[in-house]
C-alpha cells in the first residue's frame, strides 16, 4: 500500500467529518423533539431521556473491545459495518416510533450507538495514522468538529423535519443518509495504508496495561467525563428547558440550541491551534479555559428569562465546553505505544460516554422529582468544577508520558 498524498488525506478528513456529522446527528436528534416523544409515547422525562442516553450507555461497554479490534483489523471494513448498522438502526427506530413501541425504539438506538462509536474511533485512528506530527492535531481536531456539526444539524433541522414529514422521520433520516459520505470514503481510501493492524501484529496486553496504569490517562479521562457530561446535558435538556421556561416554540428553541454544538466547529478545530500557536504547545491553559468559563455560564442560564441573553450564554458555553475536546483525544494517543494508540482513544471515548450517558438521565430524574430545572443545572455546574480542578493539576504531556510509550 502507498502513503496517501496530502490532498488525498484532506479528502479523507472531509469524508470522515461528514460521516461523523451524520452519525452524531442520529445520536442527538430525539432531543430536538423530546416533548413530542414524551407525548406520543406517553412516557415521563426519565424514560424519555433513555432514548437519548442509551446510545452513550452502549459505548461505555463496547468502546475498549472496539478499540482493540480497530488496532488489530481492517478499519475500512469496520466503517462499512458501522454504516450498515446506522441505516438499519435508523429504519428500525423510525418504524418503532411510528408504532408507538418504546422498547424497540430504545433497542434500535443501542445498535445505532454502537455504530456511531465505531465511526468515531475509526476516524481518529485513520487520520492519526495518515498525518505526521506537524498536522496530526489539526486533522484530528477538524474531524472531531464533525460531532458538533451533526448535533447542530439535528437540533436545527429536527423540529423542521418533524413538522414537514412527521416526528418519526427524525429518528431515522440521518442514519440512512450516512451511506453517502461512506461511499466516498470507501472509494478514496481504497489501497491506502491509513489504518488497521493485522492479526499477527496486533496490540499486546502489556502495552494496554501501560496506558491504564498511567495516572495522567485517568486525569484526562475525568476531564472527558466532565466535558461530555456538560455537553450532553445541555444538548439534551436545553430545548425542553427553553420550551417550558421561556415558552419558546420547538423551532425557536431548536435554533437557539443549535448554536451550542455549532460553536464546536470553531472550538474543536481551534483548540489545537490555540495550544500550539498561542501557548507554545502547552495543553493545560486550554483545558482550564474549557471549564473556567462554562461553570458560571451554566448557573446564569437558570437566572435569566431573556431570549437574547440566553442566546449569548448558549454561544459562550458551546464554545468553551468544546474547546479542549480535540486536545484530549490527541493527548491520550501521546501516552500510548502505537500498537495500542486506538485502544487509548477508545478508552477515553468510553469514559466520555459515561458522562454523556449519565448526565441526561440524572437530569431527567432530578427534573421529574423536584419539578424544577435548577437542581439539574446546578449539578452540571458542580461537574464542571470537578473538571476544572482536574485540568488545573494535570501535568503537560511531556511530563506525563510513560517512559516506555515512545
Amino acid at each position: 500500500m502507498r502513503p496517501p498524498s496530502l490532498d488525498r488525506r484532506w479528502l479523507l478528513v472531509a469524508e470522515l467529518f461528514a460521516l461523523s456529522a451524520l452519525a452524531n446527528a442520529y445520536l442527538i436528534v430525539p432531543a430536538s423533539v423530546l416533548p413530542v416523544v414524551m407525548s406520543r409515547l406517553d412516557v415521563g422525562a426519565a424514560a424519555a431521556s433513555w432514548v437519548v442516553s442509551v446510545v452513550f450507555g452502549i459505548q461505555i461497554l463496547a468502546t475498549v473491545p472496539v478499540g482493540l479490534g480497530l488496532d488489530r483489523y481492517d478499519t475500512r471494513r469496520f466503517v462499512a459495518a458501522a454504516t450498515l448498522a446506522l441505516v438499519v438502526a435508523g429504519v428500525w427506530g423510525a418504524a418503532s416510533a411510528a408504532a408507538g413501541a418504546y422498547y424497540p425504539l430504545v433497542a434500535s438506538r443501542v445498535l445505532g450507538g454502537l455504530a456511531s462509536l465505531v465511526v468515531w474511533n475509526a476516524g481518529v485512528s485513520v487520520l492519526a495514522r495518515a498525518f505526521d506530527d506537524r498536522r496530526r492535531a489539526t486533522a484530528v481536531g477538524v474531524f472531531t468538529a464533525g460531532a458538533p456539526t451533526g448535533f447542530a444539524l439535528a437540533q436545527f433541522l429536527g423540529p423542521r423535519i418533524a413538522g414537514a414529514f412527521g416526528w418519526t422521520t427524525t429518528i431515522g433520516v440521518f442514519g440512512v443518509l450516512a451511506v453517502v459520505p461512506f461511499a466516498a470514503f470507501w472509494r478514496s481510501s481504497r489501497g491506502v495504508a491509513v489504518a488497521g493492524g493485522s492479526a499477527t501484529s496486533g496490540p499486546r496486553l502489556a502495552d494496554a496495561s501501560e496506558v491504564f496504569g498511567n495516572r495522567a490517562f485517568w486525569a484526562v479521562s475525568v476531564m472527558g467525563v466532565s466535558t461530555f457530561s456538560l455537553y450532553s446535558f445541555l444538548n439534551s435538556w436545553l430545548p425542553t428547558y427553553l420550551t417550558d421556561h421561556l415558552g419558546a416554540t420547538l423551532a425557536t428553541s431548536g435554533l437557539a440550541v443549535s448554536l451550542f454544538p455549532a460553536m464546536g466547529v470553531v472550538a474543536r478545530s481551534g483548540g489545537g491551534v490555540l495550544s500550539d500557536r498561542v501557548f507554545g504547545s502547552r495543553r493545560r491553559p486550554v483545558t482550564v479555559l474549557s471549564f473556567l468559563i462554562p461553570v458560571p455560564v451554566v448557573v446564569a442560564l437558570t437566572r435569566t428569562s431573556t431570549v437574547a441573553v440566553v442566546f449569548v450564554l448558549v454561544v459562550l458555553s458551546g464554545f468553551f465546553v468544546q474547546l479542549a475536546i480535540g486536545l484530549l483525544y490527541t493527548y491520550v494517543r501521546e501516552l500510548a505505544r502505537p500498537s495500542v494508540a486506538t485502544t487509548a482513544v477508545a478508552a477515553l471515548t468510553g469514559a466520555s460516554s459515561l458522562g454523556s450517558f449519565a448526565a441526561p438521565i440524572t437530569a431527567g430524574v432530578l427534573i421529574e422529582r423536584t419539578g424544577s430545572y435548577r437542581p439539574a443545572f446546578l449539578l452540571a455546574a458542580l461537574v464542571g468544577l470537578v473538571g476544572l480542578g482536574m485540568a488545573a493539576v494535570t501535568p503537560e504531556p511531556a511530563a506525563a508520558r510513560s517512559p516506555t510509550a515512545d
